[in-house]
Formats: structure tokens, sequence, C-alpha cells
């Protein structure tokens, strides 16, 4: 079987691999046809169902819950989606930001649609995975129970007593290291398997260490743009390089595991240069006890996401390839995969606060930010300003030039809003041709100053389309906060005064009326 097709149950007892099944409830039926094809390609069992929850439900299933298909996230009871066990929630980009903390607690993974054939096609691999690594566990774990067993058959066959009780006695500790690490794996499992990345990254560095009594641990979050990686977390008592350039260490343990893309466990650093006929680049090797380490590379799929080195076990002796290697690769693939489900739940965050044209915050967040900083103006007295700011003949553009290039000027405006206002402000699309600014910190005469500028900016950086000038204006409402009863009152006064700019000619500045 070709690597990184979704099936499971092939471990160390050798059991043939079984295909994944996959149970979708949903009633649309484009989302059904995207499973269909993308589980026969990836082998898996699929199963299409309507009713939530399901009648029959079964631990070694992967249900996707197609959100819309329900309701909304609040109609879903979080007891219920822990009780069916392994669902993934499904839904519009739009809909993920009412998912609360419980449900995403309770649920297994969050996945948004439309997804991209391959996004989907890597998520059925994923959870493939993450059923063979369960599988593979628990054929581990019946294999410690055959080797317990055979143990004991051995010790009762041999006619001397004392090398019956001498030969348990080895089986017995090695056993029992493997049982106490496994017991550990699973308990660390349920810390790493989460969305917050400072319990994994404490996890790594506090627990994940005493599972291989290693002394020192460092964590490192690779840099896919540059190809750098940079230090997160360590324990080491010296400093140590925040910052490892790969291309200038081609031959150090990180960067080799990292072109591997595999676990390496160094017994001996003179045995494995010997081995591998290779000279490790080892800048602070006088920093450490012994020729023993792990670098293990975090993966999801065939991504890096960093690097997690384990040096010097506490005993003194090297790390133990039979029982130090096999639950550390569990866990570093459970910890990749966990850090790339952060980054895809950020992603979705971002999507469902960001308008997707400009880059910009959409109104949904414009209202949520400005009703904050109205509660804060009206507790504290802090000043807060409004702009409302409207693209001229944005119509024209489109009906000229077409809506291309009416969606290339809106990016256009939008960049010179951004560069114009203060990290601190918060620049909006609000809809159709119309932008807003929520100013914080900011008396009436600063806001004005600002429109002023942003009209300004706006005449003096050209617009070319098509090799044509294309000339922009803006109109502005500018208020600011004076008791308004609601933020909703200070939108419409400030929006107020945008439609005398525009009853004025437009391209100019207008300011809102006192509240009466």
């Amino acid at each position: 079987m070709a690597p990184g097709l979704s099936t499971y149950g092939a471990g160390p007892t050798g059991s043939a691999e079984q295909p994944m099944d996959v149970r979708l409830i949903t009633r649309d039926q484009s989302l059904v046809e995207s499973f269909s094809a993308a589980c026969r390609q990836e082998l898996c069992d699929l199963s299409v169902h309507t009713r939530w929850p399901p009648v029959e439900s079964d631990p070694r299933s992967v249900v996707f819950l197609d959100v819309a298909g329900v309701g909304k996230p609040a109609d879903i009871d979080p007891e219920a989606v822990e009780r069916v066990g392994r669902v993934v929630l499904v839904c519009p980009g739009e809909m993920a930001g009412e998912v609360d903390g419980a449900l995403l607690a309770a649920a297994a993974d969050l996945m948004v649609k439309p997804a991209s054939e391959a996004a989907l096609h890597y998520r059925l691999r994923q959870w493939g995975e993450i059923c063979r690594q369960q599988a593979d566990l628990e054929s581990l774990g019946r294999r410690v129970d055959e080797l317990a067993a055979g143990r004991d058959r051995r010790a009762l066959a041999m006619e001397d007593a004392q090398v019956s009780r001498e030969l348990a006695g080895r089986h017995k500790s090695r056993l029992d290291q493997v049982v106490t690490k496994m017991q550990m794996v699973t308990r660390l499992s349920r810390l790493i398997n989460c969305l917050d990345l400072q319990t994994i990254v404490e996890a790594c560095i506090e627990r994940v260490p005493l599972l291989v009594e290693a002394r020192y641990a460092s964590l490192y979050f690779h840099d896919p743009k540059s190809g750098h990686l940079v230090l997160e977390r360590h324990n080491h008592p010296r400093k140590i390089a925040e910052r490892v350039e790969l291309a200038d260490v081609v031959n150090s343990p990180m960067s080799l595991a990292i072109r591997r893309k595999k676990l390496i466990l160094i017994e001996d650093f003179d045995r494995f240069e010997s081995a591998e006929q290779i000279t490790l680049d080892r800048n602070f090797k006088e920093h450490y006890s012994t020729g023993s380490c792990i670098i293990a590379p975090l993966m999801s799929g065939h991504m890096i996401i960093g690097v997690l080195n384990l040096a010097d076990k506490v005993t003194g002796e090297s790390f133990d390839r039979e029982i130090d290697l096999p639950p550390i690769e569990q866990l570093c693939e459970l910890i990749g995969a966990s850090i790339y489900n952060i980054e895809l739940f950020r992603e979705v965050e971002r999507q469902a606060k960001t308008d997707g044209l400009t880059g910009l915050a959409n109104r949904r967040t414009f209202i949520e930010t400005l009703t904050t900083e109205f509660e804060r103006a009206t507790r504290y007295g802090s000043k807060l300003s409004v702009l409302m700011i409207d693209l001229d003949h944005l119509k024209e553009i489109n009906d000229t030039l077409g809506h291309q290039a009416g969606d290339t000027t809106l990016v256009h405006v939008a960049e010179i809003i951004r560069r114009s206002v203060r990290a601190s402000d918060v620049p909006a699309r609000y809809g159709g041709d119309e932008f807003s600014v929520v100013l914080v910190e900011t008396g009436l005469r600063q806001a004005q100053a600002l429109a002023t500028r942003l009209l300004k900016a706006i005449q003096q950086e050209d617009q070319l389309i098509e090799g044509r000038r294309v000339p922009v204006t803006l109109s502005v409402g500018v208020g600011q906060f004076q008791g308004d009863p609601t933020p909703e009152h200070l939108i419409k006064r400030v929006d107020a005064a945008l439609y005398e700019a525009k009853q004025q000619g437009r391209n100019r500045v207008a300011s809102a009326r006192d509240p009466a």
C-alpha cells in the first residue's frame, strides 16, 4: 500500500489493514459528491446519513457533521458530540465564528466548507493516519500482553529455577517500562490534542522529556518563508541558538532530520558519524554529558512544522531504540498534527473577521470593535471617533471598465486607508463601496486631519488599469463620540455626514452634527 492512504490496522502484530469508516451527516448533495469522490480515491468506506445524533455510533468511525444541515452551532449539544466521538464539524467560513468553546472542545476537528479537493484529501489522510496510530497503540498493547504471557510460559518451562527468576526479572523490567510509557503516552495525547499552542509547547518541554528521562529539551518552529528554525522554548541552563539557518549548517542533527523527514535517535555520535560517513556540526557539544540524543521533526503530512530535541538521559545511558523511540514517534506525529490544526483554526477565525477582497476587517468585526470601544469611552470618558468613507463613482468604473476594474479600485483604496491609519485603529470594509475606520483615543480635530490626509493620498496616487489612468476620489463623514446612547446612533450621525459630503459634490470631508 502506498504511503498516505487512509487505512489503518496494520501494527506490530501484522494484522491486515482496514479501510477507514467515514460517516457523513448532511443534506448537502454537493458535499456528498465531494466526499464520495475523495473517499473512493483514499479507499475509505463512506456512508451518508441525515439524522443527528446518529441512532448507532461506532467508536472506530470518523463522523463528519455538516453544521448547516443541523441548523446553527448553538443547536448542537456538545455532550452529544462527546458521546458519538471523533466528530469533525463541517461549516461555512461565516458560521465558524459562531462555534463556541464547549463545542470546539467536544469535537475532534473543525473543517470549513466548501473545501478544496486537496484539502479534503488531506483531511481524510490525516484522520486515516490518526486511526492507524490508535490501532497501532491497541495492537502494541496486545503485543505487550502477549510478551508478558510468553515471559511467564518461558519462566515455567525452564528447569533451572534461578535462571528462570533472573530471566523473568529482566523481561519484567523492560515490560514494566513499556507499560509505564504507554500509559504516559495516553495521558499526554489527551493533553496535546487541543487548540491551545502554549499547552502543547509546555508539554513538549516539561512533560515529554519525562517520558524518556531526558535532561534537556528544546522546541524550534519552522518558518516556511525563510527556511529558518526559530527557538520557541527550552529548559537548558545555558543559552542556545535562537535562530538556526538550515542552509548554513547542512550537517547539523536538526538539518539532517528535516531533510530525511524522519526521527533520528543517536546512541553515540562517534558511531553514528562512522556509520553514516558524515561529520556532524555540533557547536555546543561541550555542554552535554552524553553522546546520545533524539531529534524529532514535527510534521503534518509532508509539511515541516518544527523540531523537538531531547538530549542527555539522566541515567547517563543512551536512549533505547526499543523503549524510547516508539512513544516519541507516536507523540511527535500528534504534536505536528495538533499545531497544524491550530494554524488552520486561526486561519478560519481570520477569514471570519476579514473581508475577502480587501483584507481589511469586515463589517461584523467593525461593529464588534466599535461596540467595545464605545463601552470603554462611555465608562472612562476616553476619546473615540469614526470615519465613514464612500468610494465616489464606483458604479461608473464597473460600467465602463468592468467589475474586475472595480475590484482593483477597491483594493487600491483599501491599501491607502491601511497605510494612512495607526496600528491601534481598525479600518474595515463596511460594505459595497463603503469603508469605515474606528479611531481609538482620537478627538474630532485629529479625525478630521486624518480624513483630509486620506483624500490627498488618494488623489496623489495614480491608479492605472490596463494602461489607463483611473482617477479616484472619496467622500468622508467624520464624527466623535459625544454621549451617544448607542454605537448605532454614532454610526447614524457619521453616515449622515457622509451623505452631506456626497450631496455637496463629493471628494470632500463633512463632520457629523452634535447629537440632539
